[in-house]
């Protein structure tokens, strides 16, 4: 990449530049910016027909005509250029034909270049349509073929859910990630008919507090039979959510069972970390312990000591050991002569809607609003298109 030879008035432009494109897309709700997958490289390529480069820093545009591939070679450019210890955009890249290629997928909208001076490297933010978003979100998130009435409830959640995220970071160059950690971003083949209608049949359509206030409208894969509120996962109590038997999860064919167990030294080794984070106290020897935790309900784990009580979360050990190690919160556990045994039910954090419990819901000719009235009991629908 060129260098650049950066003025004081230009950093300016430039913070004026993001916060303003920022605010105003997401008070039109017409755009989302989402930080896609895979990013975070030292060097970056995005390919496309027609596409047009612009330097954010210095306002210079080149135009390319037919097929062309761009790299930008992150960790050189941050070498050479000591701009900002903040990350800040370098360039953005645009095509005619409005589709880019980024990481070997095909993607609708505007492709920005975000540098990461301390790490040097360099994230692609995605700016596209709201409502093509959540079409591909439906299509990576749940499943595009299942019944028509699951998916609107999804897209609900899904819109509620980016909408949050867009208010809290008006201020920040991205609104959402485009992984687990958010929402997963599809690519323009994931999206079909049936994804599009689902959007469009719910355009607008939000869940609401009784403050008529945007909630973070949270979904996991299968709750395994119990529904926690988020207070008993994370540290956000968030009033509305419900701690109640999932019947619709509970009854389902095949529900998702899973097994895991590890030396007692590394549980042993948990509990020292958890210590020295300060999240728990304890004093004497920690091989003589007893467990106590005879129910997949309980969100809590109980540690008993010859000298104290240890109160646990679950979700603390499933942190530390890995989602795809511990599948859920939702399960029991022994201590073996050696090794600790765990037993669960489900996938994922268990707050809000259960994919595959509304799925069964759907299936058994529930419609969308009667999936989201039980997953999010608290709330309420709202058209925020009809608001003045």
């Amino acid at each position: 990449m060129e260098d650049s030879i950066i003025s004081k008035e230009g950093k300016t432009l430039l913070f004026l530049f993001i916060f303003f494109t920022h605010t105003v897309f997401a008070l039109e709700e017409k755009n989302i910016s989402v930080r896609i997958k895979m990013s975070s490289a030292k060097t970056v390529k995005v390919s496309g027909s027609n596409l047009k480069r612009r330097f954010i820093l210095t306002g210079e545009v080149k135009q390319f005509t037919g097929n062309k591939s761009i790299s930008f070679y992150c960790d050189k450019f941050l070498q050479r250029n000591k701009i900002s210890k903040d990350p800040f955009l370098i360039a953005s890249i645009s095509s005619k034909s409005n589709v880019l290629v980024i990481n070997k997928h095909r993607y609708e909208g505007v492709a920005y270049l975000l540098a990461n001076p301390t790490k040097r490297n360099c994230d692609i933010i995605l700016k596209t349509g709201f409502e093509g978003y959540l079409s591909s979100v439906l299509a990576k998130e749940m499943n595009a073929k299942w019944p028509l009435e699951a998916l609107k409830a999804q897209a609900i959640a899904a819109r509620t859910y980016a909408l949050f995220k867009m208010k809290k970071n008006v201020n920040q160059p991205f609104d959402m990630e485009g992984s687990e950690k958010d929402q997963v971003i599809g690519h323009i083949l994931d999206k079909t008919h049936k994804t599009d209608r689902a959007v469009l049949e719910t355009s607008g359509m939000v869940l609401l507090n009784k403050q008529n206030k945007i909630i973070p409208a949270f979904f996991h894969a299968e709750c395994g039979g119990r529904l926690v509120k988020p207070g008993e996962v994370w540290d956000n109590h968030i009033k509305g959510f419900s701690h109640k038997a999932s019947i619709f999860c509970r009854k389902r064919k095949n529900r998702y069972t899973w097994k895991y167990s590890l030396p007692n030294s590394k549980f042993f080794k948990f509990l020292r970390w958890l210590r020295k984070k300060g999240r728990i106290s304890f004093s004497g020897n920690l091989k003589k312990v007893k467990i106590r935790n005879d129910s997949y309900s309980s969100s809590v784990l109980y540690i008993k000591t010859k000298n104290n009580d240890i109160r646990i979360k679950k979700t603390w050990l499933r942190n530390y050991l890995g989602r795809f190690k511990i599948n859920s919160t939702n399960y029991r556990f022994k201590l073996g002569k050696n090794r600790i045994y765990f037993n669960g039910r489900g996938r994922g954090h268990g707050v809000g809607l259960c994919q595959l419990g509304a799925l069964k819901m759907a299936k058994s000719g529930y419609n969308y609003k009667q999936i989201l009235k039980y997953y999010f009991s608290g709330f309420k629908i709202s058209d925020i298109n009809k608001k003045n």
